[in-house]
């Protein structure tokens, strides 16, 4: 009995800093590859409502696909802050905008 305890206790004497270390590396990769934004505004509804706080990862233009949802920095128009739009077409496609309440 007091083997299988003895045993045990150093099984854990292993595996603590072992699981610190991989807890703190995953803290380390999020921090760095990751960031937060606020949603303002109603665009994006009802997928993200004003006050959620997604988790932004930056990824290579080549990598984006329709219907992912990207953070962009447009010009001028939207007071230099970025903006959170769902992409609906990539290189080739052809979109056609309807107007405002057409479906």
């Amino acid at each position: 009995m007091w083997q299988t305890i003895a045993r045990l206790r150093d099984v854990a004497w292993v595996l603590a800093p072992f699981g610190l270390a991989l807890l703190v590396g995953a803290i380390v990769y999020t921090l760095a590859n990751y960031k937060t934004v606020t949603v303002m505004g109603d665009s994006m509804k009802p997928t993200f409502r004003p006050g959620d706080r997604p988790l932004i990862e930056q990824i290579d233009a080549t990598e984006i696909r329709r219907g992912d949802v990207v953070l962009i920095d447009p010009p001028e128009r939207y007071m230099a802050e970025p903006v959170l739009r769902r992409v609906i077409g990539i290189g080739g496609d052809h979109v056609v905008g309807l107007g405002i309440g057409s479906r």
